[in-house]
C-alpha cells in the first residue's frame, strides 16, 4: 500500500472500506476464475491526493487476467464501487494494470490534513 501522509477523505469510512475490499476481492476472484485454482495474484493498492482539486484517488492494480474486451461483465463488487463513487461525486476508471492484469481506480473528495 502506498498512501500520502496528509489526506483526509470526505466520505463514509465504512463505505470506502467496502469499496476497497470489493476491488481487492475482485482481483483475487478473477485470478482464481482464470486459472481454476488458487494461484497467487500480486495486488498493489495506491492512494494519491491532489491538494489543488481536493480529491483522493484509490487504485487497485493486479497481476491477474485483466479485463477481456467484449467479455467483461460487471458484477456486484464493481457495481457497488460505481454506486459509491457516484454518491460522493467521483468516478470509476477501468484499465490495464502495470502488473499485467486489471486496474480499477476511483476518486473521492478529500481535504487537507
Amino acid at each position: 500500500v502506498r498512501a500520502p501522509a496528509c489526506a483526509r477523505v470526505c466520505c463514509c469510512p465504512m463505505t470506502l472500506e467496502r469499496a476497497l475490499y470489493n476491488a481487492v476481492q475482485n482481483s483475487i476472484d478473477a485470478s482464481k476464475w482464470a486459472t481454476n485454482q488458487d494461484v497467487p495474484c500480486r495486488i498493489l493498492l495506491a492512494v494519491e491526493t491532489d491538494p489543488v482539486v481536493l480529491r483522493s484517488r484509490f487504485t487497485v492494480d493486479d497481476s491477474g487476467p485483466g479485463f477481456v474486451p467484449g467479455l467483461h461483465r460487471e458484477g456486484f463488487g464493481l457495481a457497488m464501487i460505481r454506486r459509491f463513487a457516484a454518491s460522493v461525486g467521483g468516478r470509476v476508471e477501468l484499465g490495464a494494470s502495470m502488473l499485467g492484469g486489471a486496474r480499477v481506480s476511483f476518486d473521492v473528495p478529500s481535504s487537507e490534513n
